[in-house]
């Protein structure tokens, strides 16, 4: 079989009878390659697994079968879909089927309910069954999916009213906690973010 260039009299790569190209000119055509080295994916794949994430719950996330995961890390190439796939599980702790997320929200929304004097033990009580492990969690750095939205849900209903303690006030300001008026129009679960400056919560709140 020859080449389906013009003029070209070179066989078919048999490797590349797909594309109906010598070796020559699928150089030149610079196709990208269906698989690739499979060193990245086999990194992750391990940096997962050392999150406590199983084959299993790589296989859920990814849509990949446990089977294609596990040859990763017996081969040096893979496809390059199966590489795609398995880098965009994020290298966050697994924790069953709820998965970890990072605290910097949830931390960020209790520092704005302290800075109005919500301090956490006058409303962990409304976080249903994540009272008494919230601070823990953010403390650790990460937070479950479920106290994330908690979270959520109790700063929606209190971001708007000064709370009871004058000492979680001072607190808060002494520590730079900024207020709920300070995320307006920022993304509070986003590291990146940054609060506006001056802060004025308590005036916005009143």
């Amino acid at each position: 079989m020859k080449c389906s260039r013009l003029r070209c009299t070179r066989t078919v790569d048999p490797s590349r009878l797909k594309y109906g190209l010598c070796r020559k000119h699928w150089d030149a055509a610079e196709i990208p390659a269906q698989r690739v080295d499979a060193g990245p994916t086999q990194a992750h794949v391990a940096a997962l697994l050392t999150l406590r994430w199983s084959y299993s719950a790589i296989s859920s996330r990814t849509g990949l079968s446990r089977t294609t995961i596990r040859e990763t890390t017996l081969v040096t190439k893979v496809q390059r879909s199966t590489e795609k796939a398995i880098l965009a599980v994020p290298l966050i702790p697994y924790a069953g089927k709820n998965v970890l997320v990072d605290a910097t929200g949830t931390r960020r929304r209790i520092e704005a309910l302290s800075y109005l004097g919500h301090p956490l033990n006058s409303y962990e009580h409304r976080l249903g069954r994540c009272q008494g492990r919230v601070g823990k969690a953010v403390a650790s750095g990460w937070v479950s999916a479920h106290i994330a939205a908690a979270m959520k849900r109790v700063y929606g209903e209190l971001e708007n009213t000064i709370g009871p303690s004058d000492l979680a006030r001072k607190r808060a300001l002494k520590r730079g906690f900024a207020g709920p008026a300070a995320w307006d129009g920022r993304d509070m679960d986003d590291p990146q973010a940054r609060p506006l400056a001056p802060y004025s919560a308590v005036g916005r709140a009143a």
